[in-house]
């Protein structure tokens, strides 16, 4: 399923219901029903679950954090190793990366989905075909 991007009339009718909520003292259901947006959504923003700037998830991993898995990868094919690497490597440096810094439990491993996201944040590693 494809995101679409909300447009900016959502985010103006989002922060009206918000500013509802905090500076006329609505209740959230019925603030969420006059801007025409969703009452969870109003709710977690009240509530500090998301904020206004950065809605939905976090990343497992910080740009700074990621940027030293990429030093990794680079310094790995400098040494003599494959010069590109494959999906599995990414993943294995990644995920115990995560593991390490006790953000996961032992046995986890990141999703596919995971590591295109990583792959179009950080587009100069190029990728291994397995042989």
């Amino acid at each position: 399923m494809k995101r679409v991007k909300k447009s900016q009339d959502y985010k103006e009718r989002l922060e009206r219901a918000f500013l509802f909520v905090l500076q006329d003292k609505i209740a959230v259901l019925k603030a969420a029903r006059l801007c025409g947006v969703p009452w969870r959504t109003l709710r977690k923003r009240l509530t500090g679950e998301d904020s206004l700037e950065n809605p939905g998830r976090q990343q497992i991993l910080t740009k700074k954090e990621e940027e030293q898995i990429v030093n990794h990868i680079t310094h790995l094919a400098n040494c003599g190793y494959p010069p590109t690497p494959t999906r599995r490597d990414v993943l294995e440096i990644a995920s115990e990366t995560v593991i390490f810094l006790k953000r996961r439990p032992a046995n986890f491993i990141l999703s596919t989905k995971w590591f295109s996201g990583f792959m179009s944040r950080w587009p100069q590693l190029r990728l291994a075909k397995p042989q």
